[in-house]
């Protein structure tokens, strides 16, 4: 198995990675206190897993989750090569290290959060709720014109490219915008962000 966080190769393996996917409804409270729930798309996904930084590369590693959090930066990150393949962007919600006695190195604990584009549109409670009183509790998030194409066996960027964009030679956009350094190496399971424009 191979686990990667943007551009750090873990050593050693976790010995389990758990992902959550959280579902996407809220709940309307309407003006006498009854509450109505409702349904949408998906939520995102969260991955948390520990493991352990060997004295040679605690340091450094560390270091640069840390900067990727106080930073905001959005990663990628793959696991690749057990039952259920894993490729998405994140960013990291936590990072705890324990430093132990007589250990030549650190443990570590990492939460991600999986990253989505999306921007806040206005209220929309629809006509009924908005005249029974209702006080929706989020923002409605729209999704920008973005694809997430799970990759299939024989897929290759410029056949993804020149379905969704009409046009192969715009592979590189795809490889850019998910970080692939190499276009020829595409593994079935990754998701590919595709931005329609």
């Amino acid at each position: 198995m191979v686990v990667e966080l943007g551009n750090l190769s873990f050593p050693v393996l976790p010995e389990s990675i758990t992902v959550i996917k959280e579902g996407n409804g809220g709940i309307y409270r309407l003006l006498d206190g009854e509450e109505i729930s409702y349904a949408a798309k998906g939520g995102r996904k969260k991955i948390s897993f520990s493991g352990f930084f060997p004295k040679t590369v605690s340091s450094e590693y560390c270091t640069q989750i840390e900067e990727h959090i106080e930073k905001g930066d959005v990663l990628s990150f793959s696991a690749f090569g057990g039952s259920y393949p894993i490729s998405l962007f994140v960013t990291v919600s936590s990072f705890s290290v324990t430093e132990r006695a007589g250990e030549e190195g650190v443990s570590f604990s990492l939460t991600l959060a999986e990253h989505r584009e999306k921007s806040l549109s206005g209220r929309q409670t629809g006509d009924r709720l908005a005249a029974a009183g209702a006080v929706r509790q989020e923002e409605e998030k729209k999704e920008e014109s973005v694809i997430l194409y799970t990759v299939k066996k024989g897929d290759t960027l410029w056949a993804i490219a020149k379905q969704y964009l009409g046009d192969g030679s715009r592979y590189p956009e795809i490889a850019s915008d998910n970080l692939i350094q190499n276009p020829n190496l595409i593994f079935p399971g990754q998701e590919v962000r595709i931005r329609i424009c």
